[in-house]
């Protein structure tokens, strides 16, 4: 993803970094939160928008999803033996917003073979505040990632059975870091450098919904590689007045790069009541490892720099199953693990990406034919990972938890 770099006390490298997740959030929509993101084969109404837009036009009439979902991340860092040192990241309350619209002309007729939608959401968002003065300071002390994506869809009903859907992706997104410099005022204050930048891209996603009979349907969903081009970043250095020429502030080009996926889904009705869906996701990590940084000026200690991480490429998997109650209300919950494209060589304390294992319960309520309620509930966690970050001489163990809870309101016309 994005990276940087400057030096620290002596003229070398402060290794760049690129903080990754394993696979997007998956946390906007309706059902699929609740089914931990499963639902590539599943009509599941205008959020087919993110999971496969060519289930747009098997929904039976129009409608709008808005939302939001409020994301607990934390994590713990143990200092390698024979340390006991540990500490614990602030545990901010994120809160991105997401809205969905799906359009069906003739309000769902049979005759109707066209569906438009619209998607607003943030798949990737990260956040990481260390405390101040903590172990790591010199290599992070806080990072995050926004995004903002805008997909406008359309989908066909080619025959009937099968359709096909996709769109435009426009991306915007903003990202900041802040670490810690080896030097120190004068009257004793720490110095800093902070980076922050806005950038934008575009992509595109395609994807095919067969319906093979009344109880089983096949999806398939690609998303394109996005890299968001980071015009004018902005560094800011705060040190003694006797180094301000050596760290000047100013601006700076780079690239944020997300990941091409490929998600095939599997999902079987055995009856009215019940849908289980399987996905299984492909990342292509491999293509989104390496980035580069330029200055405006150079100094002796802060220098342009191209960096890799030997990402590789992931497999990720989800399950999924819908319940219906009754007309009025129907529940859902999910399994998903997805594991890290990040290798121990280049675990940061930016994001000490690890395995993760999500579960996740949710539930619908109609409360008018027109209108429903909602709501999930997930939990991940990664389990503790050891590893070191190459060129700093940095490492320990870390263990990372994401709660969410996410809230969305629907309305259908």
């Amino acid at each position: 993803m994005l990276c940087f770099a400057f030096l620290g006390a002596a003229p070398r490298f402060v290794v760049a970094q690129i903080p990754v997740g394993s696979v997007p959030l998956r946390l906007s929509g309706g059902i699929h939160p609740g089914m931990a993101g499963a639902a590539t084969a599943m009509p599941a109404g205008a959020e087919g928008v993110w999971t496969n837009p060519a289930t747009l036009t098997w929904q039976p009439k129009s409608e709008i999803i808005f939302g939001t979902t409020l994301i607990r991340p934390a994590t713990t860092y143990l200092a390698e033996t024979p340390s006991v040192y540990l500490d614990t990241t602030f545990t901010n309350l994120i809160t991105p917003i997401y809205l969905a619209l799906c359009w069906r002309p003739g309000n769902g007729s049979k005759s109707t073979k066209w569906a438009y939608g619209l998607g607003i959401n943030s798949p990737f968002w990260n956040f990481t505040r260390w405390p101040e003065n903590w172990k790591g300071r010199l290599v992070v002390e806080e990072y995050s990632v926004r995004t903002l994506f805008v997909e406008p869809t359309v989908s066909y009903r080619l025959t009937q059975r099968l359709s096909i859907g996709g769109g435009p992706l426009i991306a915007l997104g903003n990202w900041f870091e802040k670490k810690a410099l080896s030097y120190v005022s004068t009257s004793g204050e720490p110095t800093y450098a902070e980076h922050n930048a806005i950038g934008s891209g575009a992509g595109y996603n395609l994807s095919l919904y067969y319906r093979a009979s009344d109880k089983i349907a096949l999806g398939l969903s690609y998303r394109s590689k996005i890299s968001l081009q980071v015009i004018r970043g902005e560094a800011r250095f705060l040190v003694p007045v006797s180094l301000s020429p050596d760290f000047p502030d100013q601006n700076f080009e780079s690239v944020l790069t997300f990941p091409a996926q490929l998600t095939g889904g599997l999902c079987y009705m055995p009856s009215s009541r019940v849908s289980l869906d399987l996905d299984i996701e492909w990342l292509q990590w491999s293509k989104a490892d390496s980035t580069f940084v330029n200055y405006d000026q150079q100094t002796l200690y802060v220098r342009n720099r191209t960096w890799s991480g030997s990402f590789q490429d992931v497999i990720a998997f989800r399950m999924g199953i819908q319940y219906n109650l009754s007309e009025l209300l129907s529940v859902q919950t999910g399994f998903s693990y997805s594991p890290t494209p990040v290798p121990r060589a280049y675990l940061s304390p930016a994001f000490p990406d690890a395995n993760r294992v999500r579960v996740a319960a949710g539930l619908r309520w109609n409360i008018t034919p027109k209108i429903s309620v909602d709501g999930s509930i997930s939990q991940e966690f990664t389990g503790e990972r050891t590893g070191f970050l190459t060129g700093t001489g940095f490492g320990g163990t870390y263990a990372s938890t994401i709660t969410a809870l996410n809230l969305g309101l629907r309305y259908g016309f």
